[in-house]
């Protein structure tokens, strides 16, 4: 990983990976900390995520994000935690 951040009770990681235990996750994924389970949090990058950071419900990434799903994403992205985008 490359970036942690954490907001009780999730622990978000960033960086460069496809799959966690199998579970196709594109450079994020989070992490119930309470069961230690993987949670079904997920955003499809094409490319990896340099940073990651959590302020109250929203999740700020930066990187080489590429595409997410078939949309080009700018190099800095704001998403909540459901992995909605929020528009800024």
């Amino acid at each position: 990983p490359t970036s942690l951040s954490f907001m009780e009770p999730y622990l978000y990681v960033i960086g460069n990976f496809t799959a966690v235990n199998s579970l196709i996750r594109k450079s994020v994924a989070s992490f119930n900390v309470n069961t230690g389970e993987l949670t079904n949090w997920s955003y499809n990058f094409s490319n990896s995520i340099g940073l990651g950071q959590v302020s109250g419900a929203e999740i700020y990434l930066g990187g080489g994000m590429g595409l997410v799903g078939d949309q080009i994403s700018p190099p800095l992205k704001k998403i909540d935690r459901l992995g909605n985008q929020v528009y800024w």
